[in-house]
């Protein structure tokens, strides 16, 4: 029986407008200083953002983190252009981490091998059939983040993934809008007759979609395993994923890949984490994304589907507590939340964050709706035109007369006037035929602008026939009676 040893080596872009080791700018042809020309007497200087960035996510991964580390070199980086001049220099910041990932509710600890800063030297891109490198961003600073091989299946990384980029936003070391564009990731594949340990490992490059990641491992576990079930050897290569046509294919061969080799850079002097920054880091508590949900949960309880959707972006999850502290009921804010407001959002084209629709206006709204003072259809004409005005509701609800109609007076007028213009179907309501009660309601509840509760007008109508209906389910049919002065009938 073969077992699966999987590792991914995830790229995260840092967006800054300098190199990592000097203060040359991004994606500028021929720019260079003596760092980034290797110079010997030149003395690199980390860019501080990509350090603090570095050491967050570091420590969001309950790694050990480095109080000092020596310059190095990855051994085979691949070479730069004329015109393109990088230091190429490797820092390690943490080590030792993990993430806990659920999958069909077994439980796994993923061991975060090391998390490096680095440079990023470009990215191979795939367009008609040919390969090119892309170095618009060479030199942007690169954390380097590697797992051990703890990983069975495509949807065990894809799981971690997720988790990854949750916590990524969660910490905000990247822009929200820009997460998925800048992770980018290898996977080392092997399987090994259990309970023996790979002999080699099938790099996959540049899998720059969580659901490619999936696919890839999981097509290429099988492949090789078509290979060692028939006798064969697998060959210790570079592969890439053909989404085309679901497969890996050769790119080209390659030396063992199990750990990181780096060169140390001679006559520099170690890089030393700014005391404060890792005091500030290791005095402050991170809640998790999973860890946020379970306390939702616990403390409003709704629904862990909600709370999972909820949790999922972190602006969203401040959203729906703040709405609450501002006074909304908790199971309220979660479903429409959930149900209306992502949707409204994004065909506005429109984010929380952006939004005129403040937790405060939102609360308001569904305050108003929790005390019956509207219903449901002018929920959802609120959110839509403070979206569109950014005027609070309470003025809405003055300007367009949104109330709710709930005078019984006021309706029976209506209801009356719909019985006599339309007495056949009043007619067909007195003899047990339910059809007509929603023909009726609805003409009720277009003539209110739908602002009446459609419950009252139908009680309302019942009372005016002097009927009371009962339905009564039984083998798939209905049957139907009515009361009308003290008489029961069958009816149809």
């Amino acid at each position: 029986m073969y077992q699966a040893h999987v590792f991914l080596e995830v790229r995260l872009l840092v967006s800054t407008k300098e190199k990592a080791f000097c203060s040359c700018l991004i994606g500028q042809k021929g720019a260079s200083c003596p760092v980034c020309r290797r110079e010997t007497s030149a003395v690199p200087k980390i860019n501080s953002l990509a350090v603090r960035q570095a050491y967050t996510l570091s420590h969001a991964l309950d790694c050990t983190l480095s109080k000092s580390s020596p310059f190095e070199r990855p051994l085979g980086s691949p070479s730069l252009p004329q015109g393109y001049n990088l230091y190429g220099g490797s820092v390690a910041i943490g080590k030792n981490g993990y993430m806990d990932i659920e999958f069909h509710r077994r439980k796994k600890r993923i061991v975060i091998n090391e998390i490096r800063l680095e440079e990023y030297a470009g990215r191979l891109t795939h367009e008609n059939g040919k390969a090119r490198m892309d170095f618009s961003q060479a030199g942007a600073a690169n954390i380097r983040l590697r797992t051990d091989a703890n990983f069975e299946l495509g949807e065990e990384a894809e799981i971690f993934l997720t988790e990854l980029r949750r916590r990524i936003q969660y910490m905000g070391i990247v822009k929200e809008s820009s997460i998925e564009n800048t992770i980018r990731c290898n996977a080392y594949i092997s399987l090994a007759k259990y309970p023996e340990k790979p002999n080699y490992y099938v790099k996959l490059r540049n899998l720059n979609s969580f659901n490619f990641v999936r696919k890839a491992i999981n097509t290429e576990l099988y492949r090789q395993e078509e290979i060692l079930s028939s006798g064969g050897t697998v060959t210790e290569e570079s592969r890439l994923w053909n989404e085309r046509q679901g497969l890996t294919e050769f790119y080209q061969a390659r030396a063992s890949a199990s750990k990181v080799e780096t060169d140390p850079i001679e006559k520099t002097k170690d890089f030393i984490c700014p005391p404060p920054l890792r005091a500030e880091l290791l005095a402050s508590a991170i809640e998790h994304p999973s860890e946020r949900q379970n306390r939702l949960i616990a403390t409003w309880g709704i629904s862990r589907c909600r709370a999972e959707f909820i949790c999922d972006e972190k602006a969203r999850a401040d959203f729906f507590e703040q709405t609450i502290a501002a006074g909304a009921p908790a199971m309220e804010t979660a479903h429409w939340l959930m149900a209306d407001v992502t949707g409204i959002l994004r065909k506005a084209g429109k984010n929380l964050q952006e939004s005129p629709l403040s937790p405060r206006r939102f609360a308001a709204i569904l305050s108003m709706y929790h005390k019956k003072s509207i219903n449901s259809r002018i929920v959802k004409q609120l959110i839509q035109t403070v979206l569109e005005t950014d005027q609070d509701p309470d003025d809405l609800l003055k300007e367009h007369n949104w109330h709710l109609i709930t005078d019984p007076g006021e309706l029976k007028a209506l209801v009356k006037k719909a019985i006599e213009d339309n007495k056949p179907e009043a007619a067909r309501l007195r003899e047990g035929d339910m059809g007509p009660l929603e023909f009726l309601t609805g003409i009720i509840m277009k003539k209110t602008r739908g602002l009446a509760e459609p419950t009252m007008v139908k009680n309302l109508l019942k009372e005016e026939l002097n009927i009371s209906v009962v339905y009564v389910l039984s083998m798939g049919g209905t049957i139907s009676g009515s009361v009308q002065e003290g008489e029961v009938s069958g009816g149809n």
